[in-house]
């Protein structure tokens, strides 16, 4: 078998068992990261290229930013990172960075036009969004401004604009209504004794004081450490933010995307 072709296979697989975990138990378990990590360096013994290993480095160092500050799971990284072994190129581009790119457009359509009617039937609060809305509204005009400069320069073409344009029509959407969407259908107050080791904390429903008190900082999850601090602290009830959407499925859309139409793209955003 051709070595690409096992190499598009294990990450197909991984893909969609992360996807499947994910969707069951809002987890992607070690033993689907750790393997592929692991299957990763054992094939890059056979095509050793220091830019594999420069790239997963990068996908690591990133996605644990991410991670320390609250805005994607432990499973994540590593999954991403055993796809950047794995497969790091495909169409002469880097792989992983087209299927997050693919992953998060579907996701912004999907989820946005979810919660967006989801919000719509509950009932629309705009005054409770009405920091969201004004921020959304600078962004979209920035983009606007920024993608026209970039159209009259000849940088950018008309196409690739149109294919955005979607889009960032949704995100922009969901931007504006995001502070109503989270405190709707994602924030909950729980008991200090029923907090469980990587919730994320809604620092944002935290006042200055008690964030500094218990340590928190940029640092949204509850790890065992800022867990100890909050219970020194005597707090019997936090606020943190759960049924988040799962990512994992998204990024298995994203690498069919790729691995099916990735030289099509490949010339679309060239």
């Amino acid at each position: 078998m051709d070595l690409l072709l096992l190499r598009e296979i294990i990450v197909a697989a991984a893909a969609g068992a992360a996807a499947y975990t994910d969707v069951k138990t809002g987890l992607i378990y070690d033993r689907i990261t750790y393997p592929l990590i692991a299957i990763g360096l054992l094939l890059n013994i056979f095509e050793f290229n220091i830019s594999t290993f420069v790239i997963a480095a990068a996908v690591f160092a990133v996605g644990y930013v991410l991670y320390y500050t609250g805005k994607i799971g432990g499973g994540d990284v590593k999954l991403f990172t055993g796809i950047s072994f794995v497969l790091p190129f495909l169409n002469s581009r880097v792989f992983i960075i087209d299927v997050l790119v693919a992953a998060a457009v579907i996701a912004v359509v999907f989820l946005s036009a979810y919660y967006i009617s989801k919000y719509a039937r509950k009932g629309i609060k705009f005054e409770e969004n009405k920091k969201s809305i004004a921020r959304a509204a600078v962004i979209g005009v920035a983009v606007a401004v920024y993608f026209f400069v970039l159209l009259q320069a000849g940088i950018v073409p008309m196409q690739t604009v149109s294919l955005l344009a979607l889009p960032m029509v949704f995100a922009l959407a969901f931007l504006a209504l995001e502070n109503g969407i989270r405190k709707n259908f994602f924030l909950v107050h729980i008991k200090v004794a029923e907090l469980e080791d990587d919730d994320l904390i809604a620092a944002d429903e935290i006042d200055a004081a008690t964030k500094e008190k218990i340590g928190i900082g940029i640092k949204g999850i509850a790890d065992a450490d800022v867990m100890r601090r909050i219970k020194e602290a005597g707090m019997e009830e936090l606020p943190v933010y759960r049924n988040l959407p799962k990512f994992a499925p998204f990024v298995l859309a994203g690498v069919i995307v790729v691995l099916l139409f990735g030289n099509q793209l490949a010339g679309i955003f060239s």
